[in-house]
């Protein structure tokens, strides 16, 4: 038995003009449903307009029965899903994938065949249609009561919208309030905020009864409409309202504004920019770590990173505040260890599309023995063929060897696209690896902090902030450059750091060295940089040249 949703939706205007209510759709379709003996899995409503596409419920249900959670719909009529061509087509689209198996209306007939998804598609043609008429005749009238002279929409503060007329007349409460407003704030006698008290005091207030908020004061003192004008997408209109004040008492009051920009009360609060968001998470209880700022009486700014503390099971012990600059001090010393200039960056890259030219030679020959053995599979193919269809062989025997041969064709396509892939990806990575760090030495070259911040969220894991200090720990390979930097920077003498062609391999394997394609690098005192670096590693072969710029000089 198919198992259905129910999707009920309503336009956003007044519940008086809808066909129907949510809730009386809603008990329609369960009638619909038991008569009809329905599975019912979950019921979607929402009220929004379906003139344009990107309503979220119509997709999440959309979203399940991709899934498979139901298998069709049931829904007033085919108007409430979908009055545009993007909607009534996913729909339809869903319908041919055998997605949505059917649809259900109390009063529109649906099946799944050519004529009755070409019946639905007129369907949808239609609420589209209506749509596009209702906007072309809702354009019309408003070009005609401009044309008259009246502002098609809202009035402003002091007027309404008489609902017989359907004009916009002074309102005969405020009016005189408004006007008197008005003149005294191009006299100076008054400031917005007076304004807003007096306003609340006779009865004017926004929708939910609080007083006027600055924004629609400074808009209201701006507003032409005031004087007997209006402006509708940015063209000047004269209106047939009954103006409030002339145009000489509006001119002062834009003077006034210009003149005296604080008079308009509605300063946006100082935005402060920090440096460093969500680089790190506190060290001790793992949460994340917040930024704040403090300005002095002298104009001076400071700014903090500290814990949030939000954590309550888990105790935290880290109550100092560590200053940006600090920070920036902290984090400028990561972005130095995995910095190349640009002279290094070329060489680097040079030598990738060396190895990179090396790989595609050495591959050659095994991809030429794979192609010459894949000849030889697909004559035996149709040698066996043959041999069946002669008598020769049994089918039984025929299709043993034929499955070993197709396995081994299998197997030899997958390891030739191995190979043809390994070496592009493998150059890939190595140009996108040294990127990054010419990228760093010019974050810090430039001292951009936030270029820093991203670049360390890129490379570092684990990033934390404990007692004051920042630790992070970078992926590979940019731990190895790390630990190179740190090492080759600690080391007393250059000696210590040598570079020796793989000829001495037996001389190199006695002294300890670790090997690494054609160089190998010396073991520093310190043995951090102790490790076995494989051929086949791209990134980290790429370091291995590193020395050979004289970079660490």
């Amino acid at each position: 038995m198919n198992k259905y949703f129910i999707y009920c939706r309503k336009s956003s205007e007044s519940e008086d003009r809808q066909i129907l209510s949510i809730e009386a759709q809603v008990q329609e379709l369960r009638d619909f449903a038991r008569e009809k003996n329905l599975t019912i899995v979950n019921e979607f409503t929402e009220s929004m307009s379906a003139k344009q596409p990107g309503r979220p419920i119509l997709n999440q249900m959309l979203t399940e029965l991709v899934q498979g959670l139901a298998d069709g719909i049931i829904a007033w009529h085919p108007d409430r899903i979908a009055r545009n061509t993007y909607d009534g087509g996913k729909v339809t689209y869903l319908i041919d994938q055998g997605l949505i198996k059917d649809l259900k209306f109390p009063n529109f007939y649906f099946d799944k065949t050519a004529n009755g998804k070409f019946n639905l598609s007129i369907a949808f043609s239609q609420a589209q249609y209506f749509i596009d008429g209702l906007r072309e005749n809702v354009n019309r009238g408003i070009r005609q009561k401009v044309r008259r002279g009246e502002y098609p929409g809202k009035a402003p503060y002091g007027y309404i919208n008489h609902y017989k007329t359907r004009t916009i007349e002074p309102d005969p409460e405020h009016f005189e309030t408004v006007k008197k407003l008005l003149i005294k704030f191009s006299n100076g006698d008054i400031n917005q905020q007076e304004m807003i008290d007096i306003m609340y005091q006779s009865g004017i207030r926004n929708r939910v009864g609080k007083p006027l908020v600055h924004g629609t004061v400074s808009h209201m003192l701006k507003n032409s409409f005031y004087y007997g004008v209006f402006i509708l997408k940015g063209e000047l209109h004269q209106g047939s309202h009954k103006a409030m004040i002339d145009k000489e008492v509006y001119d002062r009051i834009q003077k006034r504004l210009s003149t005296n920009p604080r008079t308009l009360a509605n300063r946006k609060p100082e935005r402060i920019e920090f440096l460093f968001p969500q680089l790190a998470i506190c060290g001790d209880c793992g949460y994340a770590m917040t930024y704040e700022h403090h300005r002095k009486a002298s104009g001076l700014l400071f700014k903090y990173y500290r814990c949030t503390h939000k954590s309550k099971t888990q105790s935290c012990n880290q109550r100092k505040y560590l200053k940006e600059e600090e920070l920036s001090e902290q984090v400028g010393k990561y972005i130095a260890q995995i910095s190349i200039n640009d002279d290094i960056y070329e060489k680097l890259k040079q030598k990738s599309y060396e190895w990179d030219m090396e790989d595609t030679e050495n591959s050659k020959v095994p991809l030429q023995g794979f192609s010459t053995e894949l000849g030889n599979i697909k004559n035996k193919l149709n040698n066996l063929l043959d041999l069946q269809l002669e008598g020769e062989i049994s089918l039984e025997e025929y299709k043993t060897k034929k499955n070993k041969l197709i396995e081994r064709k299998a197997e030899i396509q997958a390891q030739t696209k191995k190979i043809q892939g390994k070496a592009s990806n493998r150059l890939e990575l190595e140009l996108s690896f040294l990127q990054t760090c010419n990228q760093a030495y010019y974050t810090l070259e430039k001292q951009n902090f936030k270029g820093m911040n991203k670049i360390l969220q890129k490379v570092g894991s684990n990033r934390k902030i404990t007692n004051q200090k920042l630790e992070i720990q970078f992926i590979r390979p940019f731990d190895f450059l790390s630990e190179f930097t740190l090492q080759t920077e600690s080391s007393s003498s250059h000696d210590e750091l040598c570079f020796i062609n793989t000829s001495n391999q037996e001389q190199n394997s006695k002294s300890g060295l670790v090997k690494q394609d054609c160089f190998a690098v010396c073991e520093p005192r310190s043995g951090e940089l102790a490790r076995t670096l494989k051929a086949s590693e791209p990134l980290a072969r790429a370091l291995a040249v590193i020395p050979d710029c004289e970079w660490y000089r």
